[in-house]
């Protein structure tokens, strides 16, 4: 025994199909592209916010170093300057015992092996801006003196 079984299928008019199945289709492949444009447009944003911030960053790092060298230059200027005050003012002070003033002491010893109360210890504003001037020292020039110690 067979039984044959007409398929039924339903045909939708051709007024259904033109009015509401192919307008739906072209609206999802109109979505697709849109987001496939929205996509590629953020990433090109993106890349150039990521431009523009190593931009910035090296523009920064620039005026960092410009500054960086001024201020190093500034500080080993007024070093220099009081170095020379203090020896100046060495060569000027009297060296005869006899005289009214109580006689300078020692100067200081920097060395490490120096026993204690040799001498008395730099200026604050001498030894603040020794460690100023080794802040500021550029790296090329940190690297020797550590290497020449």
């Amino acid at each position: 025994m067979t039984m044959s079984t007409p398929h039924n299928y339903f045909v939708p008019s051709s007024d259904v199909v033109t009015s509401i199945v192919i307008p739906t289709i072209i609206f999802c492949i109109g979505m697709v592209v849109a987001m496939l444009i929205g996509i590629n447009k953020c990433k090109q944003w993106e890349l150039d916010k990521i431009v523009e911030m190593r931009r910035t960053r090296r523009v920064i790092q620039r005026i960092t170093a410009r500054l960086r060298e001024k201020n190093f230059k500034t500080i080993q200027r007024a070093r220099n300057m009081r170095k020379k005050a203090k020896t100046a003012s060495k060569q000027n002070r009297p060296t005869d015992m006899g005289t009214a003033l109580s006689p300078a002491p020692p100067t200081y010893n920097t060395t490490a092996n120096a026993g204690c109360g040799q001498s008395p210890p730099p200026t604050y504003e001498d030894a603040v801006l020794e460690q100023l001037y080794h802040e500021c020292l550029p790296q090329k020039r940190r690297l020797s003196s550590v290497k020449s110690k």
